[in-house]
């Protein structure tokens, strides 16, 4: 299976074969991405607009890093 390494981070997505394939992993995964997700948002990773931006030939606006208590983060 060949896989999609995500930038600057250690998360392995697939290249699925079929739709229900890919649900199937993302569904199963959740906790992983939604974990991946908080430890992006603490180091300031996350950006807004990034297809668009694209498409407008620019790059994406990044936010800033947010600080995210480890309670609501379970």
């Amino acid at each position: 299976m060949i896989e999609t390494k995500t930038a600057k981070s250690d998360l392995k997505i697939p290249v699925f074969a079929t739709e229900a394939e890919e649900a199937k992993w993302w569904y199963d995964n959740e906790d992983l991405v939604a974990d991946e997700f908080v430890k992006a948002a603490r180091e300031g990773r996350l950006r807004v607009g990034s297809v668009r931006a694209r498409l407008e030939g620019r790059e994406p606006e990044f936010l800033p890093p947010m600080e995210i208590d480890d309670e609501d983060s379970k």
